[in-house]
């Protein structure tokens, strides 16, 4: 990061937003500047003596993007882009509720998008809605059977719902495809399923394969 570059951004897409009043694009713009800007000083952080300070900077720039999100989105009520983008925000916020909320607002609109349903499919899950995660996982791998991390947290909502057949079916599924064979993440898990050793806990805390 370079002192004061971010301010000369907004100072700049401000400028424009004046010139074009009704255009909310540059408020969009806005708020991707600060957003970046918010993840890269959170990423700064990490092992920093200053973290606590960076992770307020970060904060701060993260409330910045929220508004200049919101102005796009009062400018321009079905403008998807910034719909999307304050759902990041507030997901980042620890706000899944309203997060859920911005993400259901344009999936109906971009129902061929097997990314967008996972992300909401992965909000509705964090957020206690374990149905919802089902069933939005079940819709992702209907546009797109192959789908490896949707396979992924739908075999590990099975092993929850202590399913282990249909929890290893997925995870077959997953190997079948070329890229994923070797794939040890996947290969342990389904060692330890046919085994008859399920996990216990959240499926949410494994990461992505």
């Amino acid at each position: 990061l370079v002192g004061g570059v971010d301010s000369l951004s907004a100072s700049a897409y401000q400028k424009a937003a004046d010139l074009r009043p009704g255009d909310p694009s540059f408020y969009n713009e806005m708020g991707n500047l600060y957003l970046a800007e918010s993840q890269m000083l959170r990423q700064a952080a990490s092992g920093n003596k200053d973290s606590a300070q960076l992770i307020q900077q970060a904060n701060a720039s993260l409330a910045l993007a929220e508004t200049n999100f919101k102005k796009a989105v009062d400018m321009s009520n079905n403008f998807g882009l910034a719909i999307y983008n304050l759902g990041v925000v507030y997901d980042q916020e620890g706000k899944l509720t309203d997060a859920i909320k911005q993400l259901e607002k344009i999936a109906p609109f971009n129902s061929d998008q097997p990314n967008l349903l996972f992300e909401l499919g992965l909000l509705y899950y964090r957020n206690g809605d374990k149905d919802k995660a089902f069933s939005t996982l079940q819709q992702v791998l209907v546009l797109q059977p192959s789908y490896s991390n949707a396979l992924w947290y739908l075999a590990l909502i099975y092993e929850e719902r202590k399913d282990i057949p249909n929890a290893i079916i997925q995870l077959q599924k997953i190997l079948a495809i070329d890229a994923n064979k070797a794939n040890q993440t996947v290969l342990d898990k389904l060692n330890q399923l046919e085994a008859g050793q399920p996990a216990t806990g959240k499926v949410i805390n494994q990461p992505p394969i």
